[in-house]
């Protein structure tokens, strides 16, 4: 009896621990969405790339993905809310290997947006970085037509 309560303790512990840095994650990742949010609803395209990381643009080049923010707001007209649908939070640690010891940490979000002229779900990864500890989106999705023909066709 007494091993189980240890064990349960150590596992409630163990839980909370872990908690205590998800929610963390989730508040500095949800920090940069509403930032991210803000330069998109301000018209300032230029600035919302900055909230994008580096690896992000060797798939896409900036100016493409300004192009594309430029004509889904025309298409769309001005962003009027969004919220949050959905939050995961991965964790990944390296045990072997050349990289034994670092940490992967990312969020994942889906977010119903609603714009002047319709709406769109939107999905982002924002990685974190392991240096500065910043989150940055990383990849990006939604079902918005013309992001299909924007992956598809070069500008």
């Amino acid at each position: 009896m007494r091993k189980l309560n240890l064990l349960i303790i150590i596992i409630v512990l163990a839980l909370l621990l872990t908690g205590c840095g998800f929610s963390q994650y989730k508040s500095d990742a949800g920090a940069v969405i509403t930032k991210y949010f803000e330069a998109v609803n301000d018209g300032d395209f230029a600035a919302a790339l900055d909230f994008y990381t580096p690896d992000f643009f060797e798939n896409v080049s900036k100016s493409d993905m300004q192009h594309f923010l430029e004509s889904r707001n025309n298409e769309l007209g001005d962003m009027q809310k969004y919220w949050i649908i959905s939050w995961r939070v991965h964790q990944m640690e390296f045990i072997g290997g050349p990289d034994k010891g670092r940490e992967l940490i990312s969020c994942h979000l889906v977010i119903k947006v609603t714009y002047s002229s319709g709406s769109a779900i939107e999905k982002y990864i924002l990685k974190r970085d392991e240096e500065t500890g910043e989150f940055a989106i990383s990849w990006y999705d939604d079902d918005y037509p013309g992001y299909l023909l924007f992956r598809l066709l070069p500008f």
